[in-house]
């Protein structure tokens, strides 16, 4: 998309927002800090499930994320906030 070449074009340090590559053990962390009581809807993954697979979804999430990043590719329901697709 072209906001996003633009956006990862002026990146540095000086910004307050950059889209960059993470790291797996941040993804493992985020997971791991999950609240298991939050309420979910009945098609989402329970999130007692995701924290006891945090290994699986970890890697799925890693590479998908950053393989975004590489190749500036977005999934059109996230750049429009749409969760439904």
């Amino acid at each position: 998309h072209p906001s996003i070449v633009a956006i990862k074009g002026k990146c540095n340090s000086s910004l307050a927002f950059c889209i960059s590559h993470i790291e797996h053990d941040k993804i493992i962390k985020e997971i791991n800090c999950l609240d298991i009581h939050k309420a979910t809807q009945n098609t989402d993954i329970p999130i007692k499930v995701i924290k006891q697979n945090s290994d699986i979804f970890g890697n799925f999430i890693f590479e998908n994320y950053n393989n975004c990043i590489s190749f500036s590719i977005f999934p059109s329901a996230l750049k429009n906030n749409n969760t439904s697709a």
